[in-house]
């Protein structure tokens, strides 16, 4: 009986023996540490190839980073898989590994390649400077530089100009040829330190303008009170130019040189009518015109403010109503043949006041000359 369970013990250890020693000996799926990575520069000369981590044999799935480092009088390209296809052109790329790669990093000798200078020119000079990135001036073909206005002191940026165009503070250009950029700027408009006030009374002896501040020189934005005193025999009327109003006070705000007009217009005493008798005998069309001294728009006609009178020969009597006291210019025209008379009417009734105009000398149709009669 115990010799039975020995030799049972015996064959299921040399069983679980077998078994163990199997498993053991199988090979798994993918190699640990079995995937080589070639790197080549290309030419030689041009420069070398880092991997990190280091080694150039990695296990499945390991990321490498890979970076170009030119040599002195190479620039890096672009780097090629084992087929000769072109898979970036950073400097520094990365692969991970589920396989053999092989990668290569082609460099070009600076020799070779075209360069462009960019000329950058302020407008005006003194108006600002201009950076470049990257810096330098002189660049290889296709190289894309960025351009910065800088504006001095008291000036802004306009514009571009030349070989780029736009109002924004930066630009770019490619470099595919020699290149010229022009940076205006500009001084900013500066508003001028003071303003003019200038006030005219109309009519000049219809009365006075005071401002307040005075002076008549002024800093832009201030306000400035102006007061109309009429003179006697007048009253202030209204404002005109750069101020309105009928108040005898106004303000205006100097935003610029400004005029203003103070009217006035007389106090009227006392109205009436105006007969002028025409002592005619060569039978001339005259017309007459009696018109205030400094307002030569107004005429006073038969029964208004305006109009021209003619009379003949057949009709010597002009006659003006709603005429106050002042002084006139009494203007005969004689066949085109003008005189001009002053004329003061001192005193206006209420009824009629007769004048008398009388041809003294002169031939008919030429020179005349006429004499006014007052009652």
């Amino acid at each position: 009986m115990n010799k039975k369970i020995i030799t049972i013990l015996a064959i299921f250890s040399c069983s679980l023996l077998f078994v163990l020693c199997s498993k053991h000996s199988s090979n798994p799926t993918g190699p640990t540490g079995g995937y080589t990575l070639t790197a080549t520069a290309y030419p030689s000369a041009g420069g070398k190839v880092s991997l990190s981590p280091t080694g150039g044999t990695y296990d499945s799935g390991t990321v490498v980073t890979v970076t170009a480092v030119p040599s002195t009088g190479y620039i890096f390209s672009n780097w090629t898989n084992g087929s000769g296809s072109v898979t970036g052109t950073n400097a520094t790329t990365q692969i991970i590994m589920t396989g053999n790669e092989s990668i290569t990093a082609n460099f070009l000798s600076s020799a070779s390649l075209t360069t462009y200078t960019l000329t950058v020119t302020s407008n005006p000079s003194a108006g600002g400077t201009v950076t470049l990135s990257p810096a330098g001036g002189t660049y290889d073909s296709g190289t894309v530089v960025t351009l910065t206005e800088v504006p001095s002191s008291g000036y802004i940026f306009s514009s571009w100009g030349w070989n780029a165009s736009g109002t924004g503070t930066t630009t770019q250009v490619t470099m595919t040829a020699n290149l010229s950029v022009e940076a205006n700027f500009s001084a900013p408009s500066v508003p001028p330190t003071c303003y003019m006030l200038t006030v005219t009374p109309n009519p000049s002896a219809g009365g006075t303008v005071t401002l307040s501040p005075a002076g008549g020189t002024y800093t832009p934005g201030t306000v400035v009170t102006l007061t109309a005193t009429p003179s006697s025999g007048y009253n202030f009327s209204n404002w005109s130019e750069n101020a309105s109003g009928t108040n005898a006070t106004t303000q205006i705000t100097m935003t610029g040189n400004m005029n203003v007009m103070a009217n006035f217009s007389a106090v009227v005493t006392s109205v009436g009518t105006v007969v002028f008798n025409l002592t005619n005998p060569c039978a001339d069309v005259v017309t007459i015109m009696l018109i205030p001294q400094g307002e030569s728009d107004t005429v006073y006609g038969y029964t208004a403010f305006n109009g021209t009178n003619a009379y003949t020969s057949l009709s010597n009597v002009a006659i003006f109503k709603n005429v106050i006291t002042g002084i006139y210019d009494l203007s005969i025209d004689i066949n085109s043949n003008v005189n001009v008379f002053p004329v003061e009417v001192a005193t206006i009734a209420a009824g009629t006041n007769i004048i008398t105009l009388t041809r003294t000398s002169g031939t008919c149709g030429g020179t005349e000359n006429w004499n006014l009669s007052y009652p």
